[in-house]
């Protein structure tokens, strides 16, 4: 099955994922728990037994629902209801620590280091209370409980929709999870809507 990938950011660029490929006998996944809308995963496409790079991780989310066209036969599905998006090295191992899994020596490998060699903290290693990136604590807690479009919160802080975005950008290279649905707007998996999150696929 071959299905769209996204930039972390929620970007579409071009380029098809192929799950028959890049799957658990030949990669190493790791699952998250499961969400109503989909299933998500973890992967690393450089192949068992081979380190990982920084361009290898990607994050899977398929759709409990999926929206297959393709041949009768089955030999080339398309599902557009389901999503994979590229995401660093620092974003994959927030995502394993998010999840509670241990990060691998070669992914570890890759994080950013500080002066002393130690591989800088992820945004899980550190406390709650650790400071958010400058000018993004507004954008963090208007998503707190809210799924909202970046028109909504540039409305709500008073803001451009630009600076959403920008914003929205520094708090993900800070290892922060923020999803975002076409048309639908952004949320944080952490702090999820009451209600639910509405619309279709995530992007």
């Amino acid at each position: 099955m071959k299905i769209q990938v996204y930039d972390s950011d929620g970007d579409f660029k071009g380029g098809l994922f192929k799950t028959k490929s890049f799957n658990a006998p030949n990669c190493r996944m790791w699952h998250a728990p499961p969400h109503p809308n989909y299933r998500e995963s973890l992967i690393d496409i450089a192949g068992k037994g081979n380190p990982c790079y920084e361009s290898s991780w990607f994050r899977l989310q398929v759709a409990a629902v999926p929206d297959i066209s393709g041949p009768s036969d089955g030999s080339d599905d398309f599902d557009a209801n389901s999503r994979a998006y590229r995401i660093s090295a620092s974003e994959a191992a927030a995502w394993l620590e998010r999840h509670a899994f241990p990060i691998p020596a070669d992914l570890k490998a890759l994080l950013p280091r500080d002066r002393n060699g130690t591989a800088a903290p992820t945004a899980t290693e550190t406390s709650p209370s650790r400071p958010l990136p400058e000018g993004t604590a507004e954008v963090w807690e208007a998503l707190n409980g809210q799924m909202l479009t970046a028109k909504e919160i540039a409305q709500k802080l008073r803001i451009t929709e630009d600076a959403v975005r920008k914003r929205v950008a520094r708090l993900r290279e800070d290892g922060r999870t923020l999803d975002n649905r076409r048309g639908s707007g952004y949320f944080r998996p952490d702090a999820p809507p009451p209600n639910g999150v509405r619309g279709g696929a995530p992007t």
